[in-house]
């Protein structure tokens, strides 16, 4: 081989490993962009779920102080007989975001606070079932609208010996919480159904004309937000032209949403940690083990 052909190989070789390094680089720069991308995306969830998290925490935290400003309005020398209790009301500080958005359903899949329930037992707590309905009641509020959580609760959902009740949850030892079997057909639907319209009718009655109903019933909110109102032209029909599932029961909510001026509806992850769920979901097992078949 001559020195003419060597050279030439030599560039040959050369130029093919340029281009080999060429198309590494080019190959690690599109894999660190992608892996940029997939953080950023990863990050974005996290903000997002950090966002939902501190709006819920932020309506838990005035829930609590509106408890403690009752409390000690309504017995007598509370507000002076535990040393330095006022002074950690008055130091306590809370930094949260914006209270959230006005739309007609929030979706909070996450609950702010992991609870403990710090009573066990088998006693329902004071409600309209149970006890004479006072004449002025606290409502916890976010803004104008009271704040109430409510659930349903099924034994054996869809058998012949099915137990159902409602939990209605307006905070804690509250005199209008609700827990009470449900009329009519045992169901985990019918459950939530009149769960939300005994809320509704609890709250009219007190003379209050906005609700935030927090539900982990995605199934409720649906039927009132998406599918009440082509139901309704439908003469109850669906889609597929078969009828309604639950149609007596969602009238009666339907009228109990019209009797007030504006309703939230708030969809939690049931079974989560999150406070004012758990609450609402012991009320309504409590409600259910109370069924009697008619």
């Amino acid at each position: 081989m001559n020195l003419s052909s060597s050279l030439s190989s030599c560039t040959f070789s050369f130029t093919g490993i340029k281009l080999v390094l060429s198309a590494i680089v080019t190959l690690s720069f599109k894999m660190t962009e992608a892996a940029a991308a997939s953080q950023l995306e990863a990050l974005i969830r996290r903000l997002n779920e950090a966002e939902r998290r501190a709006k819920l925490l932020k309506i838990e935290v005035k829930s609590i102080r509106r408890e403690i400003s009752a409390l000690q309005q309504n017995v007598p020398g509370i507000r002076n007989g535990i040393a330095g209790t006022s002074d950690l009301l008055i130091n306590s500080t809370v930094i949260l975001l914006d209270d959230t958005p006005n739309t007609t359903t929030v979706d909070a899949p996450l609950g702010p606070l992991l609870y403990r329930r710090a009573h066990e037992n088998n006693e329902p707590e004071a409600g309209p079932s149970s006890s004479k309905k006072l004449k002025t009641v606290n409502f916890n509020k976010d803004d104008d609208y009271v704040v109430v959580y409510t659930d349903g609760a099924c034994e054996n959902n869809g058998k012949a010996n099915a137990k159902a009740g409602i939990g209605v949850w307006f905070g804690d030892a509250h005199p209008l919480n609700v827990s009470e079997p449900v009329v009519g057909r045992p169901t985990n639907n019918t459950a939530e159904i009149q769960a939300c319209v005994k809320a509704l009718n609890v709250i009219r009655e007190h003379g209050e004309t906005k609700a935030k109903i927090f539900t982990d019933s995605e199934f409720t909110i649906n039927c009132i937000t998406k599918w009440m109102k082509n139901w309704k032209k439908n003469n109850w029909k669906t889609s597929s032209g078969g009828a309604v599932k639950n149609k007596e029961d969602l009238e009666v909510l339907d009228k109990a949403v019209q009797a007030l001026v504006d309703v939230k509806w708030v969809h939690v992850r049931g079974h989560s940690g999150f406070r004012g769920n758990e609450e609402a979901d012991r009320l309504a097992q409590q409600g259910a083990s109370r069924y009697k078949k008619s």
